[in-house]
This record gives structure tokens, C-alpha cells and sequence, in this order.
């Protein structure tokens, strides 16, 4: 449990996040929130993003060689809870975003400026609120201008020290479940200016990841853990240690991939039958129709004829 002390350095919770967990503040609606995302209408929704089951399943069904699956066991829950997605996190529609954050809390490079610039003045003054955070521990604000309901505020290690950087993950999850948010972006800590090699650093947030989801109850807590990176070597690094943490059953996937062209040809060879025989009506009818016109016209021409006869014997 986090501590929610008004002593300085040990409020993990703004007051502001603190007031809405206990509703005595309501977020604005959806529609009104969108009006105001730094980034307008190019937002990007986390229930867009494929989770990696789902993506491995995509990738099979392109016949791509994949990457052999590692000794884990295969947990298909777990693989259904993350993703692993490319882009800008201040963009991302979802419960919450990671921010690596400096000591500070007031902003810097990377992504902990961009996130700044993005959340706008107000985000800025709750984060100075919170005092600093230590190394290896998260802290929490509103999200304002971003698309993202709230911000982890991690602080990573300067340099390789793994067991900081494992404590900022398993932090940010505690914090993130503490706060009855089920989605997050994580980004990458530690691996810009502060020297955290690229894939130790994505190993031990996979890892942690996974012992972490396997504990308790959180797969029940959490709906979607979105790893997002930035940088292509990022994106590659993580889809690769993936397949090590979140391992999932090829065989099963084909034969899923399978069913589902089965059921797909099925479908469509029966809309076609019903077009068909819609076309076949349509021609009956039309047919009919003419057929028709056709009966009375010669009727029309009979009867014209007839009355020409009768007068002329007239």
C-alpha cells in the first residue's frame, strides 16, 4: 500500500488525483476532455492497439518466420493483457502513461519534456507539488492536455543498476492497481541520457512484467499493459524479448488462423449464395415484368385490329 503522508517527498498521490479516487472531483466528460488534448484528433485509442497474441497471430497469418518461443510456460491470459506498440505516448488515449521522469518532477528531455510541453502549465504546477521522487519510486498526477487520463512519474537509475530499475516497474504497477487504473503505456526507462543498456533494460521490464501479472490477482486488475517505444533498435529490442516473457502456442494460432479463413470463406460463400439468389429473384421478377408489358401490348394491338375490321364492314 503507498503512503499518502502530507510529509514532504512521501505524497506518492497528488491531492488533486487523491480528491478524484475519492470523487469529490469528476473529470470532465470524454467529449469535453478530446476538446482539449494537445495533439487535437490524432489521438491514438489503446483499444486500437493489438494486444501480442494477437499480433504474433497477424504476423503467422503473413507465413513470417518467427522467433523460437522460450522455456516459459505459455499463458495465454498474460499474452491477452500486453502490447507492444510504436509511437508517441503523449498521444495515447488510455488510463495512464509512464513519464521516466527526473528527480525533480519538473521536466526535462526526452519524453519527460515532451510529456510537459504537452500536459500544459497546470500539470506542471501538481507535479512540483509532490516535492521530487526517489529513485526507483512513482508518483502520480492528472494528466490535463494529454489524451492520458493520469502519469506515472518513475525515476530511473543513472547507469546499470538493475534492481533500481526493477523497483520503478514493480512501483509504477503497485501505484497504477492502487489507484484502480487498469491501462497503462510504459516507456522505456533509463535507456536515453541515463545509460541503462537498451536490453537489459527491456529484459527486466518483461520480466518484471510478467512475475508481476502472475501474482495475486492483478491479471484480474489490469486490462491492457502497453510497452511503447519510440525508436526503431527499441521496437525491435522489445518484439524480441517477447517472445522470451510472453511466449505463445504457434500451433494453436495456425489452426485459429485456419477456423477463422474457414469461417470467412464460409460467410462469403454464403452472401454470395444470397446475392445470387437475390439476382435470380430480381431477374424473375424483371422478366415477368416484361413479359407482362409484352401480353398487353399485343393484347392492345388485338383489340385495335379488331375495331379496324369492325369498321370496315361497316
Amino acid at each position: 500500500m503507498f503512503k499518502f503522508s502530507k510529509k514532504k517527498n512521501l505524497r506518492y498521490i497528488s491531492e488533486n488525483v487523491e480528491l478524484y479516487l475519492a470523487k469529490k472531483i469528476l473529470l470532465p466528460p470524454l467529449q469535453e476532455r478530446r476538446k482539449k488534448y494537445w495533439c487535437g484528433e490524432r489521438y491514438v485509442k489503446v483499444k486500437t492497439i493489438p494486444t501480442w497474441e494477437d499480433y504474433v497471430k497477424g504476423q503467422l497469418a503473413l507465413k513470417k518466420e518467427l522467433p523460437q518461443n522460450s522455456l516459459e510456460t505459455i499463458k495465454h491470459e498474460l499474452n491477452k493483457k500486453v502490447a507492444v506498440w510504436n509511437g508517441d505516448s503523449t498521444r495515447l488515449e488510455i488510463g495512464s502513461i509512464v513519464n521516466a521522469a527526473k528527480r525533480s518532477l519538473k521536466g526535462g528531455g526526452g519524453i519527460d519534456g515532451a510529456i510537459h510541453r504537452a500536459a500544459g502549465g497546470k500539470f506542471y504546477k501538481e507535479c512540483c507539488s509532490l516535492h521530487g521522487c526517489n529513485t526507483g519510486e512513482t508518483k502520480i498526477t492528472l494528466g490535463y492536455n494529454l489524451p492520458a487520463k493520469f502519469v506515472l512519474h518513475t525515476v530511473g537509475p543513472q547507469g546499470y543498476k538493475p534492481k533500481l530499475l526493477t523497483s520503478c516497474y514493480r512501483t509504477l504497477l503497485d501505484l497504477m492497481v492502487e489507484c484502480k487504473i487498469r491501462t497503462v503505456g510504459i516507456c522505456g526507462i533509463s535507456t536515453g541520457i541515463y545509460g541503462f543498456p537498451l536490453n537489459p533494460a527491456v529484459n527486466i521490464a518483461l520480466k518484471t512484467t510478467r512475475d508481476w501479472l502472475l501474482e495475486d490477482n492483478h491479471l484480474d486488475l489490469v486490462d491492457k499493459i502497453v510497452f511503447v517505444t519510440f525508436l526503431k533498435r527499441e521496437a525491435k529490442a522489445y518484439e524480441n524479448y517477447m517472445y522470451k516473457y510472453f511466449p505463445c502456442d504457434f500451433d494453436q494460432l495456425r489452426e485459429e488462423i485456419k477456423s477463422e479463413k474457414y469461417e470467412k470463406k464460409k460467410r462469403n460463400t454464403k452472401s454470395k449464395k444470397k446475392v445470387t439468389k437475390r439476382n435470380q429473384n430480381i431477374i424473375i421478377k424483371e422478366t415477368e415484368k416484361s413479359e407482362n408489358k409484352r401480353n398487353k401490348t399485343q393484347k392492345q394491338i388485338k383489340e385495335k385490329k379488331e375495331i379496324k375490321c369492325e369498321t370496315q364492314k361497316k
